[in-house]
């Protein structure tokens, strides 16, 4: 009788043999789904992290001040779903709330100097900064505008800010409409003799575009023209003070002079017939 239980134990171990086989097998098939799975993973926690060092970098070149979501009071990470809720629970809060760590900033101020001030470099762009909120340039409307501007020249060793002039606009214009008409009047002054220049340009092209001139017994320097080639290092800087509404037409006072000479038109006409 033990020989023939031991014959039946031989299939039932065969068959286990064989389950334990399949399972091993199909372990293996899925070992690179799961290695690819998790690489996955890793790679998107890695941007994340990259993203909010970036932007964390981004914030402090700014002055602002960097959000750390991934704070965590416990000092751990829970990737799962259920984790969450498990820790949430724990905590006292209830499931679905927004982590108040989630909010917390941490205000980050700009490194100083030694002396407990912030560098010059950021004084700096803060005035360019607020320099150009400040400045108005918009020329495109129909209101009176007084404009400041300036005439340069750029080309290297005779780089020169000419005197600065003011001027009313009415016209709707732009920036490249208006620095080019200050540009035509400029060229067409300079034939008056009027146009001062620094010493420096007394080599300018030899000196055959400039003169000395006595100016309330000084002798000044002058430009006469520019060559065609130089004309294109002129630039115009130039900045909207302030703008004025304009007064309107009087239609009605223009038609009654009109219509005055015409009235005295008539007789003189006659009497020329008449002659």
């Amino acid at each position: 009788m033990s020989n023939r239980f031991e014959r039946q134990s031989e299939p039932a171990d065969g068959e286990r043999s064989s389950m334990s086989m399949m399972r091993l097998l199909g372990q293996m098939f899925m070992l690179p789904f799961t290695v690819f799975v998790y690489g996955m993973e890793m790679f998107v926690r890695t941007m994340h992290k990259v993203q909010k060092v970036a932007d964390d970098g981004l914030d402090l070149t700014a002055g602002g001040a960097p959000l750390h979501e991934d704070a965590q009071p416990s000092g751990k990470e829970f990737t799962s779903e259920t984790g969450s809720i498990a820790n949430a629970q724990r905590s006292g809060q209830r499931v679905g709330e927004p982590s108040p760590e989630k909010y917390r900033a941490v205000v980050v101020d700009a490194p100083r100097s030694s002396g407990g001030e912030r560098p010059a470099s950021n004084e700096i762009e803060s005035r360019e900064m607020e320099k150009e909120a400040e400045m108005d340039s918009d020329l495109r409307d129909d209101m009176l505008k007084l404009v400041r501007y300036k005439v340069l020249f750029v080309k290297r060793e005779y780089e020169y800010a000419f005197p600065e002039q003011e001027d009313l606009v009415s016209e709707n214009m732009d920036g490249a409409a208006f620095a080019a008409w200050k540009v035509a009047e400029f060229i067409q002054g300079l034939a008056r003799g009027e146009t001062r220049v620094p010493d420096k340009w007394r080599k300018y092209q030899g000196g055959k575009y400039v003169r000395d001139v006595q100016h309330n017994g000084v002798k000044t320097l002058v430009l006469r023209e520019l060559p065609h080639d130089d004309k294109k290092y002129l630039r115009v800087y130039y900045q909207v003070l302030d703008r004025y509404p304009r007064e309107k037409f009087k239609y009605e006072e223009r038609q009654i002079e009109v219509l005055e000479e015409i009235r005295d038109g008539l007789p003189r006409k006659k009497d020329d017939d008449q002659k």
